[in-house]
């Protein structure tokens, strides 16, 4: 049995990496589109990975050292995604969560642009 599930354990590890890859190479070769629908929302590469990074347990700190940038231009790209309605504040210290995929907002701009 225990043999059986880490044999699951292995196959759904693998699947998951390439769907990953799939994922990946969908965004790449949409790039230029998905550049031009995330423009309204981020000025630079720099600015969406840090959204990226936004998952509600880094903090701007861990962040800044990721991207080099200090805590301050980190939590106020936060305060205006806040704004905007794309991320949200998680909790005591205030780690902000991306609210979105890449994709989905890609989506929602589109949808605004109609």
């Amino acid at each position: 049995m225990e043999n059986s599930s880490n044999q699951i354990s292995i196959e759904l590890e693998k699947l998951n990496k390439t769907l990953s890859r799939i994922a990946d190479l969908i965004e790449f070769s949409m790039d230029d589109e998905i550049e031009e629908a995330l423009a309204d929302f981020f000025t630079n590469t720099r600015d969406r990975k840090i959204y990226e990074l936004s998952d509600g347990i880094r903090s701007s700190r861990d962040i800044g050292k990721i991207v080099s940038l200090d805590q301050k231009g980190i939590s106020n790209l936060w305060k205006k995604w806040e704004e905007i309605e794309i991320a949200e504040p998680t909790g005591k210290l205030k780690p902000y969560k991306a609210k979105y995929t890449i994709i989905e907002l890609v989506k929602i701009n589109k949808k605004k642009r109609k």
